[in-house]
C-alpha cells in the first residue's frame, strides 16, 4: 500500500490517494481505492481495515484545526485480533489527548470497553452503562469499576456472596495441583453442579471458605449462616425481577447457577427413572449399561452437565431436549468465571436467563 499523491498529500494541498500494489509471480498490478472496491475482491476484514485507514488519514488531517470535533466511535475493534485491537486502543489515547477533539466510545465489549476506560484514564462520571427495562434505556455510571468481584467481597451480602463461588472456586483451580483431592474446591464444585452432598451444604461452611481465600471475617448479617445454599440461591432466583437492581451481574450469575442446578437435577431425576441402557464414553472408551452404572460413572465426570445431557438425550422428549440444549448453551462456560468469562453475563439480557430459568422450573 502506498500514497500516490504523498509530495501534495504532506504540504495539506489534497487528501492522500491510496494505491494498492499486487505482487505475484514477479508481476506487480496497481489499484486505486475505486478500483479495488469496484472489483469487490477484498474480505470483510481488509474492507474493515482500508476503511479504518481513511479515517485515520481524515482524522489526521484535522488535528491542525482548531476547530472542536465530535468523534462517535462504534464497537471499533470488534473484528480485529487482540494486537490490532490495542493498536487501535493506543490511537484513540493519542486523539483524546487533542483538546478540540471529544470521544465518545460505544461498545457492547466489556473488556474493549474496560480497556479504554483504563488506557484513557476515564474519570468515573466517563464510564457509563446503559440498560434498557421494559422499553425504558437508562445510562447510568458503571457500577463495578474494572473489578466485580472487589465490590462483592467488601458487600458480602447474600446475592453477592454468592456470585464469588465461581470466582472462589477458580483461585483454587489455580492454586492447587490436584483439585479432585482438594475438600474446598469439591465443595465449590458441589454449589455449582448437582453432587450428593449439594442439599446439605450452608453458608456457614461458605463463610469459612471465603475466610480463607478472600479474608472475609464474616458475611452480612441478612445471610443466615445455618441456611443450605441451595434453597438460598433458589430464593434470589425465584424473585428476581427486571428492576433496576436485578440487571446487575451478581443477579445473572446467581440465574445461571439456578438454571444449571435446576436442569441437573431434572434430568439425575429423569435417568433414575429410566429403564433401558444408556451408552456413554469413559474418556475414550465406548460404554454401555443401566441408569445405576452411568450415574456412578458420573461422580467422577469432569463436566457434569454435557454427560448428563449426552444420556437425557437418548430417551428424552424432543421438546425438554430443545429445552436442557438451550441450558448448555447459555449457562455451562459462563458461570466459570476468570476475568474473560463474566462479559457474556454481562451482554445478555437479564430476560433470557428469566424465561429459560421458569422454563426449566416447569419441565416435567
Amino acid at each position: 500500500m502506498k500514497i500516490s499523491n504523498i509530495k501534495s498529500a504532506i504540504i495539506g494541498e489534497s487528501i492522500p490517494k491510496i494505491e494498492f500494489s499486487f505482487e505475484k509471480n514477479d508481476k506487480i498490478v496497481s489499484l486505486e481505492r475505486s478500483a479495488l472496491e469496484d472489483k469487490d475482491i477484498l474480505s470483510q476484514g481488509e474492507k474493515r481495515a482500508l476503511y479504518l485507514l481513511n479515517i485515520i488519514f481524515d482524522i489526521e488531517n484535522l488535528k491542525s484545526s482548531k476547530e472542536p470535533k465530535l468523534f462517535i466511535i462504534d464497537d471499533i475493534a470488534d473484528s480485529f485480533d487482540y494486537k490490532n485491537k490495542y493498536a487501535i486502543i493506543e490511537y484513540l489515547y493519542e486523539i483524546s489527548r487533542f483538546d478540540n477533539f471529544k470521544l465518545l466510545i460505544l461498545s457492547h465489549n466489556f473488556d474493549f470497553y474496560r480497556t479504554v476506560s483504563s488506557r484513557l484514564s476515564l474519570e468515573r462520571k466517563s464510564r457509563l452503562c446503559v440498560e434498557c427495562d421494559n422499553g425504558k434505556i437508562s445510562i447510568k455510571e458503571e457500577k463495578y469499576q474494572n473489578q466485580p468481584f472487589k465490590f462483592w467481597r467488601k458487600q458480602p451480602n447474600k446475592v453477592n456472596t454468592l456470585a464469588l463461588i465461581p470466582f472462589v472456586r477458580n483461585i483454587i483451580e489455580y492454586t492447587v495441583q490436584d483439585t479432585e483431592k482438594n475438600s474446598d474446591y469439591l465443595t465449590l464444585t458441589s454449589l455449582l453442579h448437582q453432587k450428593k452432598n449439594t442439599s446439605s451444604i450452608q453458608f456457614n461452611e461458605l463463610q469459612e471458605l471465603y475466610k480463607t481465600y478472600l479474608n472475609i471475617e464474616t458475611l452480612d448479617k441478612e445471610v443466615d449462616l445455618n441456611e443450605n445454599i441451595i434453597e438460598g440461591l433458589y430464593y434470589i432466583a425465584d424473585n428476581i425481577k427486571t428492576n433496576t437492581n436485578s440487571l446487575d451481574l451478581e443477579f445473572k450469575i446467581v440465574l445461571a447457577i439456578a438454571i444449571r442446578h435446576k436442569a441437573e437435577e431434572y434430568m439425575i431425576s429423569e435417568i433414575k427413572k429410566y429403564e433401558g441402557v444408556l451408552n456413554w464414553k469413559d474418556g475414550k472408551v465406548d460404554k454401555k449399561g443401566d441408569s445405576t452404572q452411568f450415574l456412578k460413572h458420573l461422580e467422577n465426570c469432569r463436566n457434569q452437565t454435557r454427560e448428563l445431557f449426552n444420556a437425557f438425550k437418548q430417551f428424552g422428549r424432543p421438546e425438554n431436549i430443545k429445552i436442557i440444549d438451550k441450558v448448555n448453551i447459555m449457562t455451562p462456560e459462563n458461570i466459570h468465571l476468570n476475568s474473560f468469562m463474566y462479559e457474556p453475563l454481562l451482554d445478555m439480557d437479564i430476560n433470557e436467563l428469566l424465561n429459560l430459568y421458569n422454563k426449566i422450573k416447569m419441565i416435567k
